[in-house]
């Protein structure tokens, strides 16, 4: 455990964001193998990041050891990577070099991995683990397998969350008391 401890101790400096010291923590509580510890987010996060429109992966995966498929899709509109849709790589990088590096950061019982593969392919859990050990780039270059079983690419760009304008209410049109004219009477 020293060695985990140490190599955690050795990446903490004193300007860290909560998200970048909370990945170190995920990375050393992994190596403890107990699927009882957890490392979550300070309140005053979980509430700014409830209400924040930041931009985030485009998409919900379920992975397994050898491929990864499209669950959901964060664009409604994209006719392309529909569910099911099995994803070869993203950016270049493999199903397994995906794996390799998010699994130091989900923490699971013993050496259990089946959980680890589980907690991937929770909804949003990929998406949230590549924007905080990876970063966000601009656009994904996406490998995919297409309905016909050719290998086909596709660019995707990171999602950018828009205000939601359907629980905003339009206004009230004001109408014209009956014995006023139309003229005197303006809609403010």
């Amino acid at each position: 455990f020293d060695l985990y401890f140490d190599e955690g101790f050795s990446k903490l400096s004193d300007s860290l964001t909560e998200t970048e010291f909370r990945n170190i923590l995920q990375y050393v509580s992994n190596n403890i193998h107990c699927g009882h510890t957890a490392i979550q987010p300070s309140k005053k996060y979980n509430k700014y990041i409830d209400t924040a429109r930041l931009n985030l992966f485009p998409l919900s995966l379920k992975v397994w050891p050898d491929s990864m498929a499209v669950i959901a899709s964060l664009d409604r509109k994209d006719s392309v990577l529909r569910r099911g849709t099995v994803i070869i790589s993203i950016n270049g990088i493999s199903t397994h070099q995906f794996t390799d590096t998010f699994f130091h950061y989900v923490i699971s019982d013993g050496n259990s991995i089946n959980g680890k593969y589980q907690a991937l392919s929770s909804r949003g859990s990929f998406g949230t683990l590549y924007k905080n050990v990876l970063g966000l780039p601009k656009t994904f270059d996406i490998t995919y397998i297409d309905r016909s079983g050719n290998e086909k690419h596709t660019q995707l760009p990171v999602f950018t969350p828009i205000r939601d304008t359907s629980t905003v209410r339009p206004p009230r049109e004001q109408t014209v008391p009956r014995n006023q004219p139309r003229e005197n009477f303006v809609n403010a």
